[in-house]
């Protein structure tokens, strides 16, 4: 049976690269079911100059799609496959996708072809060699093994998803006993994108029974993704008789095939990975003899090695540290100038300001990339965004970290700021709300020595009060307040936006922002600064850096603790 499928190339309004792009799309005419299944997925893989593209879908469709191909030369090769995975329809064809043009190709699939695998019993003693021969439309296959107690495995390969006419010869040395059946032949039906196996005896008397039995592939059922330095690792359970791997990783709605090679193990490592993206991954076991399991279920994971980034004082040094089960290790590390006084990252990129400059990073090997001179600078400054924030004399400087462009805004008597949705200013004991697009603007003003904008709250510090205020669109909210007679040094909140963390000089206070109830934990010698990241705490104070677990959010629980040789005066997590 013949099947024809049209592809239909469309130029795309998509540019990139000044590259010309084109669509394309897949349409089957009506299928039909074989003897014994019926295609219910399929795949189509384009591949052109090493990239490859590949879709898989349910049927029936009407079209398949792939947006944004490269013009050139593209090999498109389609299976269809049914309800166990078998590749039941293959089919290959060429296609050169012109820009600006519409080019149609047609790709006739045709049943894939079968392994055959025949188990040989004979039960008298005195032949010793058998040979099997093979025959459908004119298409002859033979094969002769010696009896072993009886036994014997032929094996043939490539054949045709056919009826096949098979007859036994039975040998004692040269001399020919018998031929089973004596006349005519048996039918073997073999069934496409598989091994099928027949267990085939011959009894003392020549007679023959045959016992069909298809073998099948598992699929992958339990995988591990673990988040490494290098990379995302897979690693999954062996499929019995799986002599290799296949793993595909999703990219919007297509599967991409990460290995060049058959994956001969059950482990991989995925080293092209962005952190904090969802990655998706389908495992496909595959046999000696050509047996596929089909798709695993997908196994997911979030890109998150929970990067920790120190700066130390006296030693001017940057730390990239990573957790591990048993605390925590520094990964790279590089010299600074001059002694950091803020952190941040942004996709790949780790900002850090220290002596008078803003230098971009690479976050994973820590080499520069780029600087920005910004000339003389008071140490308070926090990143929004796009946006540093630095603040000078009687002024705010504002660096788009995208192109470290450099703007300035007057601002007499500024002494302080904080920045997080919004930028907080400290001038004239005032502690104004800003725009971050628009810094001259005040949105509100409220009294205080301190200000801290976290998310949608500002935190006031006004006569040994930290006061609490919701922004929204009519400015600041008053909530609460809590008595605090140290000075803060910063504040962060919980992931769940319940509650609140606030830095003193000798340790730090947890607060249930819903009625202000709170509790201290202190013997920390200065401590300098935290921030909550997911369900941890991380505070510095020192020469150590403590990490706390927030399951209960009022109670931090301390699980890490690493010295530096150094005293720490900035950290950032992400």
């Amino acid at each position: 049976m013949v099947l024809i499928i049209v592809v239909l190339l469309t130029p795309s309004c998509l540019k990139l690269n000044n590259t010309s792009k084109g669509k394309l799309l897949v349409s089957f005419t009506s299928l039909k079911a074989i003897p014994s299944s019926q295609v219910v997925r399929g795949t189509v893989e384009i591949k052109r100059n090493g990239r490859t593209l590949q879709k898989t879908f349910d049927l029936p469709v009407s079209q398949i799609e792939f947006n944004s191909i490269e013009e050139g030369l593209w090999n498109i090769n389609v299976q269809l496959q049914d309800q166990d995975y078998h590749v039941i329809y293959v089919g290959s064809e060429q296609a050169r996708v012109i820009a600006d043009q519409t080019t149609y190709c047609s790709v006739t699939l045709s049943l894939n072809t079968a392994d055959l695998l025949i188990n040989v019993f004979v039960e008298s003693d005195q032949p010793d060699t058998i040979s099997v021969s093979l025959s459908c439309d004119g298409d002859i296959h033979t094969d002769q093994k010696s009896l072993q107690n009886g036994k014997a495995f032929l094996s043939f390969n490539d054949l045709r998803s056919a009826v096949w006419d098979m007859r036994l010869t039975l040998f004692d040395g040269q001399d020919e006993i018998m031929i089973v059946p004596e006349t005519g032949a048996y039918g073997l039906e073999l069934q496409p994108g598989r091994t099928n196996s027949f267990d085939v005896t011959v009894d003392e008397f020549g007679n023959l029974s045959v016992q069909v039995s298809v073998l099948g592939i598992d699929t992958v059922q339990n995988a591990t993704l673990t988040n490494l330095e290098e990379g995302i690792q897979i690693l999954w359970d062996p499929v019995k008789d799986a002599s290799s791997y296949d793993l595909y990783r999703k990219e919007k709605d297509l599967w991409f095939k990460l290995n060049a090679v058959p994956i001969e193990g059950s482990s991989f490592l995925d080293t092209d990975v962005v952190e904090g993206e969802m990655y998706y991954y389908v495992i496909n076991a595959k046999s000696s003899s050509g047996l596929q399991s089909g798709f695993s279920d997908p196994f997911m994971i979030t890109r998150d090695t929970k990067r920790i980034f120190i700066g130390t004082y006296q030693d001017k040094t940057l730390y990239r540290m990573k957790m591990t089960s048993s605390g925590l290790e520094v990964a790279k590390q590089a010299s600074l100038s001059g002694y950091p006084i803020h952190l941040h990252t942004k996709g790949n990129y780790l900002y850090a300001v220290a002596n008078s400059s803003v230098i971009e990073f690479d976050s994973t090997d820590l080499q520069t990339i780029r600087s920005k001179s910004i000339g003389f600078v008071i140490e308070p400054s926090d990143f929004s965004g796009d946006y540093l924030f630095l603040l000078g004399a009687n002024k705010i400087i504002r660096i788009d970290l995208r192109t470290l462009e450099l703007n300035e805004y007057v601002i007499s008597s500024v002494n302080f700021l904080s920045a997080d949705q919004y930028l907080c200013t400290v001038a004239d004991s005032k502690v104004q709300l800003r725009d971050v697009e628009n810094p001259g603007n005040i949105i509100a003003e409220t009294s205080g020595t301190y200000g801290f904008t976290e998310g949608d709250r500002l935190f006031v510090y006004d006569g040994n009060n930290l006061k609490v205020y919701s922004i929204d669109s009519n400015g600041l909210t008053y909530q609460n307040f809590l008595s605090l007679l140290e000075t803060p040094k910063t504040v962060c909140i919980h992931q769940s936006g319940e509650y609140a963390y606030v830095a003193v000089d000798d340790g730090f206070y947890s607060i249930n922002l819903s009625n202000m109830q709170n509790n201290k934990t202190g013997s920390l010698n200065l401590t300098k600064g935290l921030l909550v990241h997911e369900n941890e705490l991380f505070l510095i104070h020192d020469k150590y850096l403590k990490v706390y677990d927030l399951t209960n959010p009022m109670s931090p629980t301390l699980v890490f603790s690493h010295s530096f040789d150094s005293k720490i005066w900035v950290i950032f997590v992400d």
